[in-house]
């Protein structure tokens, strides 16, 4: 009977060309969630998106932006989920940093419009900040979540009514943690010195450090070849098989390893996969860094770029990945985030703001355990979050008098780890 009636409304659905009513019954495509045709008549509809009051805007990157895909992708989801009455989706320009004006106009468009009443910024490009202090002018009533910020964190502070960002120097302590449990005796951390003079990569490094001292790891700081000095970036790329072979000779496959380098992930990946090592993350731990093009899951050279990710994020991708770390009989061996911070961002932004604009969160400050839930309830693991302190947690801003202040509406994020066994 309900085959017989899921039938019958399919043919009412596609008489009628109730596109958008369609798209209102379809299940949410999250990360890890994708409705399988074969039995979705069998499975009971999901619970329409919540009601909230006025309208929430997001600006996302364009998708033209690559750095940006994630982000773009999961706002349009928001969108379609809870409808363009409901949600708008706006993009920065492609070129932001030389169109700043441009982003000004944006967000006093979105000034403009009463019925707004949240706002989220994902990501918070260089502009962004002048943009949103001109908002401000004429509107402090408008909540505002700005993700992945890349400006003055205490000016930020002062204009933004939540920030959310990664907790990068955290990460160094929680990943040789991880690494620990799945039977690392050696650490190794690959950089460089141009990257090791950013204050939060060498912060993270120290505590990885530190970290391996007090759980009786042996400590070892690699060296990376530098992409951009000392070779180009094909031969970087193609480093990391030959050092692993050799580390491995000498310690023993229970050594794990790190990179600062986003374009040696994957050839880092690929290479720890086919040695029976250890790897808790990449060094922005995402299952859409580094992975597909190690494992296969995605061709390097696809085209069209963008839309061949968007398919991607279309599947279940931590089930592809195990299923190609099975292959390599590295299951067990392998950690990550199981959701990227970007998409996490916005999600989590958007429903923590509709209970705020439900009364369901206070008006005067953030609720954190509130806030924890909503990012949980997208990452399907525990979330945490701390705040931010000027010069402690994160960056210096370029008020040295700032330094040492804590800042309870700027909250670091960190998601508990998904092992792929």
């Amino acid at each position: 009977m309900k085959r017989f009636f899921g039938i019958f409304l399919a043919l009412v659905l596609t008489l009628t060309a109730c596109l958008g009513i369609f798209m209102l019954l379809e299940p949410r495509l999250r990360v890890g969630r994708t409705p399988d045709p074969d039995i979705v008549e069998d499975e009971p509809e999901p619970a329409p998106p919540a009601p909230f009051a006025g309208k929430i805007v997001i600006i996302s990157n364009s998708s033209a932006d690559i750095s940006g895909t994630e982000q773009y992708y999961a706002a349009a989801q928001a969108a379609q989920e809870y409808g363009a009455d409901k949600i708008t989706h706006l993009t920065w320009p492609e070129n932001y940093m030389r169109e700043q004006e441009e982003m000004v106009n944006i967000l006093a468009g979105v000034a403009e419009d009463p019925s707004v009443k949240a706002l989220i910024i994902n990501q918070a490009v260089f502009g962004a900040l002048a943009a949103l202090a001109k908002l401000r002018e004429t509107r402090d009533d408008i909540f505002v979540v700005y993700c992945l910020p890349q400006e003055d964190p205490v000016e930020i502070a002062q204009l933004a009514d939540l920030i959310l960002d990664a907790d990068t120097v955290a990460m160094g302590s929680a990943m040789v943690e991880q690494a620990y449990k799945m039977g690392a005796k050696t650490f190794v951390h690959y950089s460089f010195p141009r990257q090791m003079l950013m204050p939060v990569l060498a912060a993270r490094r120290d505590e990885i450090a530190l970290k391996c001292a007090q759980l009786g790891l042996e400590f070892l700081d690699g060296r990376a070849p530098d992409p951009m000095s000392d070779v180009d970036a094909a031969a970087a790329a193609e480093w990391p098989q030959e050092d692993i072979t050799q580390k491995i000779a000498e310690y023993g496959k229970d050594i794990a390893f790190f990179a600062t380098e986003c374009g040696q992930q994957a050839p880092l990946i690929m290479a720890v996969a086919q040695s029976g090592a250890i790897f808790p993350q990449p060094c922005h731990p995402s299952p859409y860094h580094g992975f597909p093009v190690a494992l296969g899951l995605i061709a390097e050279d696809a085209t069209p770029y963008v839309d061949s990710w968007f398919e991607l994020y279309k599947t279940d991708i931590n089930a592809q990945i195990r299923k190609a770390l099975d292959k390599e009989g590295a299951l067990g061996r392998f950690s990550n985030w199981p959701v990227p911070i970007g998409m996490l961002c916005t999600w989590a932004g958007v429903e923590y703001a509709l209970k705020r604009l439900n009364g369901e969160a206070s008006p005067d400050s953030v609720d954190q355990a509130l806030l924890e839930q909503c990012l949980a309830d997208y990452a399907g693991v525990a979330c945490t979050v701390r705040p931010y302190v000027e010069g402690v947690t994160y960056y210096n801003s370029i008020d040295p008098a700032a330094k040492g202040t804590t800042y309870p509406n700027f909250l670091l994020v960190r998601e508990d780890y998904l092992i792929y066994e």
